[in-house]
């Protein structure tokens, strides 16, 4: 049985995940290099991922020798500015809180794909709303 680096309780109440899901999955410095191929020279636009993801994005290129030099667009921060400009600020900005500000709903919320599809429906809304 391949080892698996340890998924606290924590962690597999937030995302459903268990480690017999993960357990045969490849490591990400493995996936990096076809992430990266799908990518390319795109901007990474994601939820809170300049505090979070990049980590991960940076680490994962690091181990598989890929240097990330896309920009970043993190969509948390222009749900601030534009939320604030609508009078709609508050005091969380998390990707639940603002996707249910705007009526969107997310249905497996801290599951990758859900999140990457609520993420662009926010981004859209927030382009939409900023348009205005």
């Amino acid at each position: 049985m391949p080892y698996r680096s340890f998924l606290s309780k924590k962690i597999q109440e937030l995302t459903g995940i268990s480690p017999s899901n993960v357990m045969y999955a490849r490591e990400m410095w493995e996936v990096f290099p076809d992430f990266m191929d799908f990518a390319k020279d795109s901007i990474l636009l994601g939820y809170n991922c300049n505090r979070f993801d990049s980590h991960f994005m940076t680490r994962a290129g690091r181990y598989s020798h890929i240097i990330i030099d896309n920009p970043y667009f993190d969509v948390m921060y222009y749900a601030g500015d534009v939320l604030a400009k609508h009078g709609m600020f508050g005091k969380k900005l998390n990707l639940g809180t603002v996707s249910e500000q705007l009526g969107i709903v997310n249905p497996e919320a801290h599951r990758a794909l859900a999140d990457a599809i609520t993420t662009a429906k926010v981004y859209m809304k927030l382009r939409e709303m900023d348009k205005v």
